[in-house]
Order: C-alpha cells, then structure tokens, then sequence
C-alpha cells in the first residue's frame, strides 16, 4: 500500500513540479489536484481501499485535505528545493490524506484488501 502511494507520488513530483524550487504553500497547493485525479480513479488507492465512488472520494478527499495541509506545512521547509524533497513531501502528503479519511470514514475502509494494510 505505502509502495503504491509512493510511486503515485513520485509520478505526481515529478510531472508537477519537475525540478524548480517551490514554496511549501504552493506544492500543498499544487499537488492536491493531481492527487485528487490519481486517487480518486477507479484504480486508485482511495477507490480501492473505501468503498466510495469517484464523486464521494473527491468530496471526503476535500474534507480532509487541510488538516493535512496544516500538519505537513508546520512540518515541511519553507521551501521544496530538489525533486527528492518533493518524492518525500508529496508521499507524506498522501499517506496522511488516506490515514485521514480512513479515520473519517472507518466503516467504508476494506479491511480484508491486502494491499490497503498498510493504512494505519
């Protein structure tokens, strides 16, 4: 599961932002987006470990995602400087959206889906 969202990261890194230095504020703001999109897709990691449609994951993904942006911008640099930082930013802005809607939404979590296990 962290594997998967990884690699939705690094993609999402690396096609949005490419190698230019950005303001944390705009690479919160600019990954939300495209996260949205990979995410929310039938074969995404939020479709396949909640059982929501693509309307109701974008919907929940909204609602969680400033608790996240508040948590991740106290904790990023003011600044995002190398594609490296961006990988590793892009993948704790993720994982933290999914863990919270997993704690918003416990009960449409598939527990029993072996690559949604690594959601804690």
């Amino acid at each position: 599961m962290a594997a998967r969202i990884t690699l939705i990261c690094v993609l999402l890194s690396f096609f949005t932002f490419s190698f230019a230095e950005i303001s944390n504020e705009n690479f919160i703001k600019g990954f939300k987006k495209p996260f949205l999109t990979n995410a929310c897709n039938k074969d995404g990691v939020v479709r396949r470990c909640f059982k929501i449609d693509n309307q109701q994951c974008r919907s929940n993904i909204n609602q969680v995602y400033s608790v996240c942006k508040t948590q991740m911008k106290k904790q990023m640099p003011t600044v995002v400087k190398t594609v490296y930082e961006s990988r590793m930013w892009g993948s704790k802005l993720a994982m933290c959206v999914v863990q919270q809607l997993k704690v918003a939404n416990e009960k449409l979590f598939y527990k029993n889906v072996s690559n949604c296990s690594g959601i804690k």
